[in-house]
């Protein structure tokens, strides 16, 4: 059992490194697609950016974790990831990173003192001001662009996100069991009005919201046995954390906490993509299966 314990690690360790090195090489050699996006080496920026966050995740937890010139090496490894998706341009791949990254040092940052609170929050500051002069400047037109009116600088392809939402609703009120069937919501949404409206260009359009297109396909039987699986993991790896912290296992505690925030951030991520095949999602879904067993060697724990 505790072998199975230091297999858990270093798969974790082994992905957030694998993400890294990843990282590192998107940047001189990932191509970009025609609005200058980074997408790695996949086809899709934001399918990019979602494996990445993964990886910012378990990497800030283990910089948390770890001491010395380790911390040094994991925060090294986080900060380059950040990078990777500011060039990315993803808004929600920005906005999950700021996310785990406010709940991953939160436990850190009460444990200091006032003085270096002040430090801590003008590095802050300093770093935010700074991440905002380095951001390609695409990207801060496209989070300004959801909130314009004016014709000319709207991003159309928020409005057109929006109208995918009453297409699978719907689809799921027409067909409530068992959905359309698979990877059947490209062609509803083909032959809805919005299609022609806000999609002229290419009318078979994915939700861009994995669970509401798992519903529309698969129903309620199979979208709630979708999220169901995610729950079960989530609430694994949650009773997990909660015994290694009361037993003052704070250092897998926080490794723990890291696998829980790289879920969580993958399955926000899950609400502006559609990728219910993505290797991530699954890896971490049978880590966090798996995570309760490899701890079974302390009797106090049960599944």
């Amino acid at each position: 059992c505790i072998d199975s314990r230091k297999r858990l690690i270093l798969v974790l360790n082994s992905y957030a490194l694998g993400a890294t090195l990843c990282a590192l090489l998107a940047l001189p050699f990932s191509r970009r697609d025609t609005a200058g996006r980074l997408i790695g080496f996949g086809d899709d920026p934001n399918f990019f950016s979602a494996g990445i966050i993964v990886g910012f995740a378990l990497c800030t937890s283990l910089a948390v974790r770890a001491q010395g010139k380790m911390r040094i090496l994991w925060t090294l490894c986080a900060c380059s990831q950040v990078v990777v998706v500011l060039q990315s341009q993803s808004r929600a791949g920005v906005a999950v990173i700021a996310v785990q990254a406010f709940i991953l040092l939160l436990p850190f940052i009460k444990k200091i003192n006032t003085r270096t609170m002040a430090l801590v929050l003008l590095c802050l500051c300093i770093g935010v001001g700074a991440l905002a002069v380095a951001s390609p400047q695409k990207l801060v037109h496209r989070f300004a662009s959801i909130f314009s009116t004016v014709d000319g600088t709207k991003d159309l392809s928020t409005h057109r996100r929006l109208s995918y939402i009453p297409v699978a609703l719907r689809n799921l009120a027409n067909k409530p069991l068992m959905g359309s069937g698979n990877n059947t919501y490209p062609l509803v949404y083909a032959h809805s009005p919005y299609a022609v409206m806000w999609a002229s260009d290419d009318s078979f359009r994915y939700a861009h919201n994995t669970f509401l297109e798992m519903y529309s396909d698969l129903g309620l039987i199979g979208g709630t046995a979708f999220l169901f699986i995610f729950v079960h993991s989530l609430s694994g790896l949650y009773r997990l954390r909660k015994h290694l912290t009361e037993n003052k296992n704070i250092g897998d505690a926080t490794l723990i906490t890291g696998e829980i925030v790289a879920m969580g951030g993958l399955m926000l991520m899950l609400l502006t993509i559609s990728w219910s095949f993505s290797k991530p999602l699954w890896l971490l879904t049978a880590l966090a299966q798996q995570a309760p067993w490899s701890f079974m060697h302390d009797t106090n724990f049960k599944e």
